[in-house]
């Protein structure tokens, strides 16, 4: 009010409901959240958000309208690589938690058929966790931990790789409506995906025919995906990435974001 100023929320992700999978969170902070977004979100004058499922909840519940700016990297100038007949490489990169049951993708691989190798590329945080990962594979040769590497170089870094895979157990509604960098990157990876059937993903990889999504929310449910899938299948999905990493770049959001700014600038 003193300076007359505009005022831009990054709401980012939806925080009345973000760690809902918490007793702390769901008892007292999530409450906490939901009266400050009532009280306050409304005042603002633009708010940006990072899927269309987070920015139409804000609407029903709060009555505000959300731009979506997605979690997405810059354009990357990649070619699809190469896939082997006898040998799919599989990765996953980023962060681990309980809660994501990063697990699963481990569980997964007891699944799958001798073709697919499992490569993770992931945080060490939480430590305890990231031991019974670790514990978790030691029996299986076909799954090997990477370091990580920048974010700038992740796109490049993964090139190498078949198919990006993240499957997030849906156990909050962030995560359910979960947008998060890493499709992106698989995508500027130039690799096929493959995900759950979490509903802001699948839209992704379905409007764009570059992976596969699994019928639902188990591990049996993705494997009877990915064992179904021929070499032809995967190129096919990795020529659709790369025919869509010019559409999802960072480059798009910087056009929209700029335009918002400008909008509130001029008005």
């Amino acid at each position: 009010k003193q300076w007359d100023a505009k005022v831009l929320l990054d709401a980012h992700e939806y925080t009345p409901r973000q760690y809902e999978d918490q007793w702390i969170n769901r008892f007292f902070y999530n409450k906490l959240w939901n009266y400050i977004c009532f009280k306050y979100m409304p005042k603002v004058d633009a708010i940006i958000t990072v899927s269309q499922g987070i920015a139409d909840e804000y609407t029903k519940h709060y009555g505000v309208n959300c731009s979506v700016i997605t979690n997405i990297p810059f354009f990357t100038d990649l070619k699809p690589s190469p896939t082997s007949q006898e040998r799919i490489n599989m990765i996953y990169h980023g962060n681990i938690h309980p809660a994501r049951r990063t697990e699963d993708m481990i569980h997964l691989m007891d699944y799958l058929d001798k073709r697919f190798y499992l490569n993770l590329m992931i945080n060490k945080n939480p430590p305890r966790y990231f031991k019974r990962l670790y514990g978790l594979s030691q029996n299986n040769p076909r799954i090997k931990f990477l370091n990580t590497v920048p974010m700038s170089d992740i796109a490049k870094t993964i090139n190498k790789f078949d198919i990006g895979l993240f499957l997030l157990s849906p156990s909050s509604f962030s995560y359910l409506m979960a947008l998060p960098n890493k499709l992106f990157e698989f995508i500027q990876g130039r690799l096929g995906v493959a995900i759950w059937p979490s509903p802001e993903m699948a839209r992704i990889v379905k409007d764009y025919d570059c992976g596969i999504v699994s019928d639902d929310f188990t591990i049996q449910s993705m494997a009877n995906k990915l064992n179904a899938l021929s070499v032809e299948d995967i190129m096919k999905f990795k020529q659709n990435s790369h025919k869509a990493a010019d559409c999802l770049c960072a480059e798009k959001n910087r056009e929209k974001f700029l335009s918002i700014v400008k909008k509130l600038i001029y008005t």
